[in-house]
């Protein structure tokens, strides 16, 4: 069990990585523009374990740290990448607070599905895009691979940080 101060530090620590991991993604060039791996929400995941709240905060924290560096901060696409980041930790923590077994990969996947679906949403009402609803195929062929690469990424990353002796008590993996 870690200290509150521990988990503080540890919530703050995936925070900064996660930032620095979504200012990083912007640079990958994607086929459509406006998509990205989502790398970053490795760390959000992994603070979900330490403290839902801690999540909230790390999800909040990469997002207004991504929109600065990029100069959008007041822009629409804040609001709807925050309403989307907050919908895929909420939608993951009530998976694991109702205790559905779900692998680390389903996890991801469900929290990129409901991530993109509000995401989605949020243009139509925010951004006044209209037709937007037909990329909701897309989206969720989108949040599978993605959600499959960070649930995979995740499984490494916490074998690789077991085998060096830091156990953040996440996941059975």
């Amino acid at each position: 069990m870690q200290s509150s101060s521990r988990k503080i530090v540890n919530i703050a620590i995936l925070a900064a990585i996660a930032s620095i991991i979504s200012i990083l993604e912007r640079f990958i060039p994607m086929p459509v523009p406006f998509i990205k791996p989502g790398l970053s929400n490795i760390f959000v995941i992994m603070a979900l374990f330490i403290n839902p709240w801690g999540a909230v905060f790390v999800v909040i924290t990469k997002i207004l740290f991504t929109t600065v560096f990029f100069g959008g901060l007041f822009q629409p696409v804040t609001l709807m990448q925050l309403l989307g980041g907050l919908a895929g930790v909420l939608s993951m923590y009530i998976i694991i607070r109702i205790n559905i077994k779900v692998s680390m990969i389903g996890l991801s996947i469900t929290g990129a599905f409901f991530h993109n679906v509000i995401l989605l949403y949020a243009a139509m009402l925010f951004a006044n895009i209209n037709g937007i609803g037909g990329l909701f195929s897309l989206f969720s062929l989108i949040s599978l691979i993605s959600g499959a690469i960070v649930g995979i990424s995740i499984i490494y990353i916490m074998k690789a940080l077991q085998k060096r002796g830091v156990n953040l008590s996440i996941y059975e993996i």
